[in-house]
């Protein structure tokens, strides 16, 4: 069985130019046997949930001193996305279409049970977001197809859901009104808060993760490798990066996260990790994560990112303190 860990990166500042591509340090933090993560959070310093599953049952940790300890809640299934609003309102979601909220930062939570379920269940929630205070969306899919889309205007205490012909696989909001959606060959942009969503024109690429950055616009990151940023709320594409520059077979990507300062990275299978500090003009690559899989990424703060990343053996939490960035 696959496990699934947080990374906490240490990124070393390397002077090589050569093709072959080093490794960067990486430093785990314990969780309990059998523990396997998936998604992070980080709705203040060192208030840190994350969730995943528990043997055969999913699971929420929290940790309020920055992963020293850790409290947890159990659910019926796995938990594949999980967002804090702030430190006490936050949304789950499952791989079997439910919802799950809280209140109390992340400790307690209570299922959301909609008048009609979407005709499709058994579909993977995969990503989460909030616009606002009130305004809260959840995405998901399974195949290719199936796409669903959650949306509460009060808070969280109900839920409203569109169904899609394609996968969803991320969402993020610039402000209150404007959001893109992305998946299976599809983008969308709203700009009326999600009630109305649009398909945009666009490469036709399996997009697996969206960021925003409030000076620069958004980041996508796509199963090829792609890279791909857009200034004007997702309605143009231009392409930063064309998947990895030394290895074909680290080509796809799983996860984009933006800082507040406009640094990118992105990662995917066998421990890749790439990032830009100047818009994309130039990227560094390495290898982290003991070669794992990484599923997630998530800004600690400017200097330090968490990351989810599958083991085959080893059941703990990983962590990674900073990039001190260079150039190829």
């Amino acid at each position: 069985m696959k496990r699934i860990f947080l990374y906490f990166f240490l990124l070393i500042f390397f002077y090589s130019c050569k093709k072959d591509v080093p490794s960067t340090p990486s430093v785990r933090i314990p969780l309990p046997a059998g523990t396997t993560m998936r998604d992070i959070s980080i709705p203040k310093k060192n208030h840190w949930v994350v969730c995943g599953k528990h043997q055969d049952k999913g699971i929420v940790l929290v940790s309020k001193d920055g992963g020293a300890t850790w409290s947890t809640t159990y659910f019926l299934n796995e938990i594949n996305t999980i967002q804090m609003q702030d430190s006490l309102i936050g949304v789950a979601g499952d791989a079997d279409i439910l919802l799950f909220t809280t209140k109390d930062g992340g400790l307690n939570w209570e299922q959301f049970y909609p008048d009609v379920f979407p005709l499709s269940v058994n579909r993977i929630l995969r990503s989460s977001c909030y616009a606002n205070a009130t305004t809260g969306f959840v995405c998901g899919g399974k195949n290719f197809e199936n796409g669903v889309l959650y949306r509460t205007d009060d808070g969280g205490e109900n839920w409203n859901f569109t169904e899609y012909n394609h996968e969803l696989r991320s969402i993020a909001f610039a402000d209150e009104l404007n959001g893109v959606m992305v998946g299976y060959g599809v983008v969308y942009r709203t700009s009326d808060s999600g009630l109305n969503w649009n398909l945009t024109p666009n490469t036709g690429l399996f997009y697996t993760g969206i960021a925003y950055n409030i000076n620069s616009g958004y980041w996508a990151s796509a199963f090829d490798g792609s890279i791909l940023y857009s200034s004007n709320n997702g309605l143009n594409w231009t392409i930063k990066k064309k998947g990895s520059t030394w290895d074909s077979s680290n080509r796809a990507l799983n996860c984009i996260a933006v800082s507040s300062s406009g640094t990118i990275a992105a990662a995917g299978p066998n421990g890749y990790i790439t990032w830009s500090d100047n818009s994309g003009s130039s990227w560094t690559e390495r290898l982290c994560c003991e070669h794992n899989d990484i599923l997630s990424l998530e800004w600690i703060n400017e200097q330090q990112l968490l990351a989810t990343a599958k083991n085959g053996e080893i059941s703990t939490l990983i962590t990674v303190p900073k990039f001190f960035f260079s150039k190829n």
